[in-house]
């Protein structure tokens, strides 16, 4: 069935039938969108927003050497449009996949229909559009090849979410993709790290595929996620209660009404928190770079997602975070600048003259100037990795995450970002703030034994491309001939209540490996009524400390009626804990794992006359993997 838009402005008619496009026949307006383009080039434009970027904040490009020629990547999100006139000289001939509509053969086009989220198309146009003469508009990998891999898009299929996953990464490896971006994960409030059926068996087939030293297999790039502060309970609460509670309560929160609020906008406000990117097990696997988002002003954006599992922070744009020392306890509300790139032709977008068609260098509405998100941080990476490659194409996946790691910079970002959800929850009184029990909130940077500069906002710190590739390019291999190892030790008979306001002396854990480590993942066996109370902290060896679970966390109830009503903590038995992921951290890369470890559980929640709020620590698995020193 045709499809007909009729698109009526104050420039010429242009109509859509069955997705393909007729345009006026003028050539398109000349303006130079890359001038626009601040991840690019960042010189202080708005980017048709209505604030300015910072001078400087940007991706610090190579010479137009290194700019992915022969490298192959694979956009796993909705399909494609592959036919759009910045897209189609770098599409692969039968390089594309759709899961759901013919997952067993692949295609050079998957067909876009209005149903097609735009969300792929712009994916595919920060990694890798093509220079274009007229407008020199311009992809990160502007030489490298894309494919499509439809995952979204819905249709009949006989086969489960998990197989489609799995078809998707043999796809990639037989057909030689060197990258895989997955600007996609869990929905808020899923705790999949601790209790998914699925994780083990499509985790171990990404083990057995990803790009090792002999260039065989593929990097799997991903979206930290945009989940701080998230409103899904909150929100949940007011349609419950029919009360006027909504976003718009917390855009005029200031430090001086935060006592005077009514009940029920205290109750609302309680219900939003941080949802840490750790918890999808996607991202709490070592074998992905995870990838956060930086807004246009050189500061963690608002919506990105924290935890001890980033790797890398890329370009998102948009809203702000909050610093800890200013006096925001609210949204940032400006409208920040955020990614240009490609859009399905003809697609009317929102918020600005330019993605609605009404500047002449937009008018047949080819792109966006609103991509934002750690969905747009990732392919930013992703375009990175791919010049990384075409500069040195015998790099392997961990000489990747390795050069992301030592190249990375946090000189020109904004130290000291705290969510403004965090800011309010500590001003209703909900836990125990005391500096003990709430300290692990004022940690920001911390330097490991290795010398490695970390955050669990920022990773590693923001990428830095020019002096990325200038490293691989007189790179010494650091892993080159040693055995990568994964060393497990496992304590189920742990058994330590912790009471409420306090913790316990950290358990200890030995470790009589050499190792150098690329990732520790854990898994506390827990039992408790009221999980949103609990921090964890790991400590090496070589006293670096790592906060993989913070107190004030999401592991809230959904239950509308009581804040407080009893939600037991996902990982509260040995046989989950074997049998899933855990939380991941990446701060302690490089250190010699051998040693005694440390994990100290907070228990920040108040006593409560109606509830228990203890905690057990009932047990923990311990994973490290490495290289070994040898």
């Amino acid at each position: 069935m045709k499809i007909f838009f009729l698109i009526i402005s104050a420039f010429p008619i242009i109509i859509i039938t069955s997705c393909d496009i007729i345009v006026p026949s003028e050539e398109i307006d000349k303006k130079d969108l890359f001038k626009e383009m601040w991840h690019l080039k960042n010189t202080g434009q708005k980017s048709y927003a209505k604030s300015e970027a910072v001078s400087g904040i940007d991706l610090n490009l190579p010479s137009d050497k290194y700019n992915g020629k022969n490298i192959k990547i694979l956009i796993a999100d909705d399909a494609v449009d592959l036919k759009h006139p910045d897209l189609i000289p770098n599409a692969l001939i039968n390089g594309s996949i759709d899961l759901y509509n013919d997952p067993l053969n692949p295609t050079s086009y998957i067909p876009i229909t209005q149903n097609t989220e735009t969300h792929g198309t712009k994916v595919a146009g920060v990694i890798a559009a093509a220079k274009n003469k007229n407008n020199k508009f311009r992809g990160i990998a502007y030489s490298a090849k894309i494919g499509s891999a439809n995952l979204f898009e819905k249709a009949n299929s006989i086969f489960s979410y998990t197989t489609l996953q799995m078809l998707m990464y043999d796809f990639a490896y037989n057909q030689n993709f060197d990258i895989i971006n997955q600007s996609y994960g869990e929905n808020p409030f899923v705790y999949s790290s601790l209790s998914s059926s699925n994780s083990q068996v499509i985790n171990e087939l990404i083990k057995n595929n990803y790009r090792k030293n002999t260039a065989k297999g593929f990097i799997i790039v991903t979206s930290s996620g945009n989940y701080t502060c998230e409103f899904k309970y909150a929100d949940k609460y007011t349609e419950m209660n029919g009360k006027k509670s909504s976003y718009e309560t917390t855009t005029n929160i200031k430090y001086d009404n935060l006592k005077n609020l009514k009940d029920y906008e205290k109750k609302y406000l309680s219900r939003i928190r941080p949802h840490f990117s750790l918890f999808d097990w996607k991202k709490s696997t070592p074998y992905t770079i995870v990838v956060g988002a930086l807004s246009a002003n050189g500061i963690i954006a608002e919506y990105s997602s924290i935890g001890s599992n980033l790797w890398i922070t890329g370009f998102g744009g948009g809203e702000l975070s909050r610093k800890t020392e200013d006096n925001n306890f609210n949204s940032d509300s400006i409208e920040r600048p955020k990614i240009i790139t490609t859009t399905i032709p003809g697609r009317i977008g929102f918020g600005n003259l330019f993605d609605n068609g009404f500047l002449t260098e937009n008018k047949n509405l080819y792109y966006s100037s609103t991509f934002t998100g750690t969905s747009a941080a990732a392919p930013t990476i992703s375009g990175v990795i791919a010049l990384i490659l075409s500069s040195n194409p015998k790099l392997s996946f961990w000489d990747i995450k390795h050069i992301l790691a030592k190249t990375a910079s946090n000189k020109k970002i904004e130290p000291n970002p705290k969510p403004y959800c965090i800011k309010v929850i500590e001003n209703l009184n909900l836990f125990d703030t005391s500096n003990s029990l709430w300290s692990v909130w004022k940690n920001n940077w911390i330097t490991n034994a290795a010398g490695y500069h970390f955050s669990n906002f920022y990773g590693f710190g923001v990428v830095n491309t020019n002096e990325a590739v200038n490293y691989a390019l007189n790179y010494d291999y650091p892993y080159q001939g040693k055995l990568l190892s994964n060393y497990v030790i496992k304590n189920y008979n742990i058994q330590k209540i912790i009471n409420e306001g306090s913790f316990d002396y950290p358990i200890e854990i030995k470790i009589d490996k050499n190792i150098k480590i690329q990732a520790i993942n854990i898994y506390p066996v827990i039992e408790t009524n009221k999980s949103d109370g609990i921090g964890i902290e790991i400590e090496s060896p070589q006293h670096t400390k790592s906060v993989v679970l913070y107190p004030a966390n999401s592991l809230i109830s959904s239950n509308t009626d009581d804040y407080n009503n009893k939600l037991k903590y996902p990982g509260n038995n040995s046989k989950l804990a074997d049998e899933n992921i855990g939380f991941l951290s990446n701060a302690f890369y490089e250190e010699d794992a051998k040693g005694t470890w440390r994990v100290k559980v907070i228990n920040a929640n108040k006593k409560e006359l109606d509830q228990n709020n203890q905690v057990l620590f009932k047990g923990v698995k311990f994973e490290i993997l490495g290289f070994s020193k040898n």
